[in-house]
């Protein structure tokens, strides 16, 4: 262990820290947001052979270097994130004290400046973390064989839906920059519209045509049409179930969700009304635009009843509910409130 942070790398990858500041006081923060940020993300098995490599000098491609370059840019942002609230005061038998130079050597930054600074750290670390995952996605598309550590993980493995394997499969519909943060964030709840909207309206065996991958090279109209308007509602309705449990950030070109965020983010305190109206707006237009399109689907089967036997022939085809009633649900999504 060095003694100091200028007896390793870390000022590489961040260049605002003190070089004699004790290593010990810094390597909790780094560990712990590795574990908290950036693991979840890219997997134990790619991060732990990863580090290995790197400590016994043996990265042997560019690309295993250039990942491992891309993760300390990360993770060194969000260690700043992570320490600056503990360097504002420290516990002692009295209580919490604040820390301040007792010589006059150093002056404490303004509350607006430390304020800006965390802000900037979680902005960069969540930056470098979306180029590490977009380098990676990279990888396993290119079929790089190492970086399979990171194909075959639970990290990597569990990320996708029935329809959506890739970052680039739901930007098509969704506009999310192409942010492979944001596709993981939001993938579960689009599983969850494909097991509770589509899935029943399908039943299982149209559901298992309809996901191969294969099927997207199909001939027929109807069926690319069909899936075209499965994809769509299960991104938009995906969306709308999932923009409650995150952050949304709204930019001109599109959208994405960030990091966590709490009253010492300068993003989050600057938000608007219209921000907020924007927010609820983009919502509602998903789910509308997520009904639409699963009505769209319903009508394809219809219309085309002749091209989806499989359809016609199961439970799901007497079971579909009369399209011309309209449920309006209450705005808690626990009950209804008219039917016409």
């Amino acid at each position: 262990m060095p003694l100091e942070v200028g007896g390793t790398n870390f000022a590489q990858h961040y260049s605002g820290v003190n070089k004699s500041m004790a290593w010990d006081e810094l390597e909790p923060s780094i560990r712990q947001c590795t574990e908290k940020f950036v693991i979840p993300f890219i997997g134990e098995e790619l991060y732990a052979d990863l580090a290995e490599k790197f400590q016994d000098d043996a990265l042997a491609t560019s690309a295993q270097r250039q990942a491992v370059q891309h993760l300390q840019d990360c993770i060194a942002f969000y260690a700043i994130y992570h320490i600056l609230p503990e360097k504002t005061g420290v516990l002692a038998s009295m209580g919490v004290v604040q820390n301040n130079a007792s010589d006059g050597s150093a002056t404490p930054l303004s509350q607006w400046s430390w304020k800006s600074k965390r802000a900037d750290a979680l902005a960069n670390g969540d930056f470098f973390l979306e180029k590490t995952l977009s380098f990676l996605e990279k990888q396993v598309i290119d079929e790089v064989p190492y970086f399979d550590l990171y194909k075959n993980s639970t990290a990597y493995k569990n990320k996708t839906s029935g329809f959506f394997r890739r970052t680039a499969d739901l930007d098509d519909y969704l506009n999310i920059q192409n942010s492979r943060r944001t596709f993981v964030s939001l993938i579960r709840y689009v599983r969850e519209v494909e097991n509770e909207y589509i899935r029943p309206l399908l039943c299982d065996a149209l559901f298992a045509t309809m996901t191969d991958p294969d099927t997207a090279n199909s001939p027929t109209a109807a069926v690319k049409d069909l899936l075209q308007s499965l994809k769509k509602a299960a991104a938009f309705l995906g969306l709308f179930e999932a923009i409650p449990h995150h952050r949304v950030l709204i930019e001109s070109d599109g959208f994405r969700f960030v990091s966590e965020s709490d009253g010492y983010d300068r993003k989050e305190a600057q938000r608007t009304e219209e921000q907020s109206y924007v927010i609820t707006d983009l919502r509602q237009k998903s789910e509308e635009k997520g009904r639409k399109a699963l009505a769209e689907a319903l009508k394809i089967l219809r219309n085309n009843e002749d091209t989806f036997p499989t359809w016609t022939s199961s439970p799901c085809y007497s079971q579909v509910p009369d399209s011309s009633h309209k449920i309006i649900a209450s705005p808690d999504r626990k009950g209804g409130i008219g039917i016409f």
